[in-house]
């Protein structure tokens, strides 16, 4: 179970959330993050070091399931974590925001969760459910591939500027 993300101010929400993550699975919990300055004492035994680039996405893809917590910024889904992880193939287990069902379809491309909890709830069936962990994963490997590439979205952000008259 895998956690890759920032913990700078603006996702300080999320340092409750991995430190409960972290008691229920301990050393099968793992932090990838460049903010170990940030990162609680209790929480240091399930760090594994900062990840970027090419070694960001082989984590992702080697996990069971990735996590994924968007913090405090913006209260809709949105972050990239929702397209890396299954981009790559991973399971991913996020929160469950406004817009999530307009990007994935819940239950069968990615899981969510309402509250932590929830979230350990999952994991624990997941973790025991791997060939449904896996349907779900490459499902929604094959979604993000098809739908929410960069050159789609770039075409899409085109598309609403023509709309609104912004690029003639």
């Amino acid at each position: 179970v895998v956690f890759a993300g920032s913990l700078h101010q603006a996702h300080r929400s999320r340092i409750p959330f991995l430190k409960k993550i972290a008691d229920a699975f301990q050393d099968k919990f793992h932090i990838w993050t460049q903010s170990f300055g940030s990162l609680p004492s209790e929480l240091r035994k399930n760090f594994r070091g900062a990840v970027f680039g090419i070694d960001y996405y082989y984590v992702l893809s080697k996990a069971k399931i990735v996590l994924n917590h968007h913090g405090s910024i913006l209260p809709w889904a949105h972050n990239y974590r929702l397209f890396e992880a299954t981009g790559v193939g991973s399971f991913l287990l996020t929160d469950n925001l406004p817009g999530i069902d307009e990007l994935f379809e819940v239950g069968k491309e990615v899981e969510t969760y309402d509250s932590i909890d929830e979230c350990i709830d999952k994991i624990k069936y997941y973790l025991l459910n791997e060939e449904e962990r896996e349907k779900i994963a490459k499902a929604g490997q094959i979604r993000t591939l098809r739908d929410h590439t960069y050159e789609k979205r770039v075409q899409k952000l085109f598309d609403l500027f023509l709309k609104y008259g912004i690029l003639d």
